[in-house]
């Protein structure tokens, strides 16, 4: 039987900058919605997001986190986010990155 990709659930996670110089770098001037969406697993964000099946056992991997951009000195081009996917089979990393609105 063919193992499908498993969904955690999502847990949001929200910017705590703990000095002056973290919190000028987050945030935009132009956009209100890049820049919060950081969260550990749920569906990946994502335009064009492509579930990964893993090198090592070929098994689809989960969602483990979406890392958004951080602000304007800081941005994944043009307010992407990065998927980072887990095989819970055998511990393999891959990471994606994805333009995502809203």
């Amino acid at each position: 039987m063919e193992k499908t990709e498993m969904l955690i659930p999502e847990i949001k996670l929200i910017p705590s900058p703990t000095t002056e110089e973290a919190k000028a770098a987050v945030g935009y001037k132009w956009n209100d919605v890049a820049g919060t969406r950081h969260k550990l697993g749920g569906e990946p964000t994502g335009e064009n997001v492509e579930i990964p099946s893993c090198v090592m056992c070929k098994q689809p991997m989960t969602c483990y986190a979406t890392i958004d951009s951080i602000g304007d000195d800081y941005d994944l081009a043009d307010c992407c986010v990065i998927n980072v996917f887990v095989c819970l089979n055998c511990g393999t990393t891959s990471s994606q990155i994805d333009q995502a609105h809203a």
